[in-house]
C-alpha cells in the first residue's frame, strides 16, 4: 500500500457526519454513555455466530470484507492513539491500570496463539503471489513503524533498554525449564540453536558484526570462556 490516500465518501464517512450531528445532543450523549456501560463483550461470539452460521453466502461476503474491517479497526486505533498522545502524561498514566485490569488478557493470549498458528500455516504455503504480498506487507509495516518511532522521538536505544529490562525474568524462567531433561523448553532451545547455526552459515556478516560483539560482551560479563568445539561439531 502506498502513502497516498484518496478521500472518498462511503458508509463510514456518512456515519461520521451523522454521529457528529447526534453528538451535539445532550440526550444522545447520555444515552450513549448508558449503552457503553452496558456493553457485554463476553457475548460477542454469539453475534459472530449469528452472522456467519445462518447464511453461507453472507459468511463468504464477510471473509471478503475482512481487509476493509481490519482497516477500519486500524484507522480507528491510529486516530485514538494519536489523540492519547495529546493527553497529559499524568492523566494517561493514571488511566492505564484500569485499562490493563479491564482487558481479558487470557483471551487476548489465546487470540494471539490462534493468529500465530494461522500465520504459520500460511507462511508454510509455497505460493508466489502470497510471498509477494507478504514482502509488500512487511516493507510497508516496517516503514510505518519507523516513521512513528521517529515522529514520537523514540530512539532505538530506548527499545533495547526496555527489552533488556524484560530479559532477566524471561531468562530465569527459560533457564529453569530448559534444565529439565527432555522438557519441551529444552527441545525448543535445541531446535533454536540448530536454526541459529543455519542462520550463521547463511549470514556471515550478521554474525561477525552483530552476534560476535554480543557474545564477547556476554563472556566478559560472566567470565565465561568460549566453549571448545567437539569433533562432532566440526564435522
Amino acid at each position: 500500500m502506498g502513502n497516498e490516500k484518496t478521500e472518498r465518501k462511503g458508509v463510514i464517512e456518512g456515519g461520521s457526519r451523522v454521529t457528529r450531528e447526534l453528538m451535539r445532543s445532550p440526550r444522545f450523549r447520555q444515552t450513549l454513555r448508558i449503552l457503553l456501560r452496558e456493553l457485554d463483550p463476553e457475548n460477542t461470539p454469539l453475534l459472530v455466530r449469528a452472522l456467519t452460521q445462518e447464511d453461507p453466502e453472507l459468511f463468504l461476503s464477510l471473509l471478503g470484507s475482512l481487509p476493509a474491517m481490519a482497516n477500519i479497526g486500524i484507522e480507528g486505533a491510529h486516530e485514538l492513539l494519536r489523540q492519547l498522545h495529546e493527553v497529559p502524561h499524568g492523566t494517561f498514566i493514571a488511566f492505564i491500570p484500569e485499562l490493563i485490569e479491564g482487558v481479558e488478557a487470557e483471551k487476548l493470549g489465546e487470540l494471539s496463539g490462534m493468529l500465530l498458528a494461522l500465520s504459520l500455516s500460511v507462511v508454510m504455503a509455497d505460493n508466489d503471489e502470497l510471498n509477494r504480498a507478504h514482502r509488500q506487507f512487511k516493507d510497508d509495516f516496517t516503514q510505518g513503524l519507523s516513521s512513528a518511532l521517529r515522529k514520537h522521538q523514540v530512539d532505538s536505544s530506548q527499545v533495547i533498554d526496555l527489552a533488556l529490562d524484560r530479559c532477566s525474568s524471561i531468562a530465569a524462567r527459560w533457564g529453569d525449564q530448559a534444565a529439565k531433561k527432555d522438557s519441551p523448553a529444552q527441545k525448543n532451545i535445541q531446535k533454536l540453536a540448530r536454526g541459529l547455526l543455519d542462520v550463521a552459515k547463511e549470514n556471515p556478516e550478521f554474525i561477525a558484526n552483530v552476534i560476535q560483539p554480543i557474545a564477547t560482551a556476554w563472556r566478559e560479563a560472566t567470565g565465561m570462556q568460549p566453549a571448545e568445539r567437539s569433533g562432532d561439531d566440526e564435522q
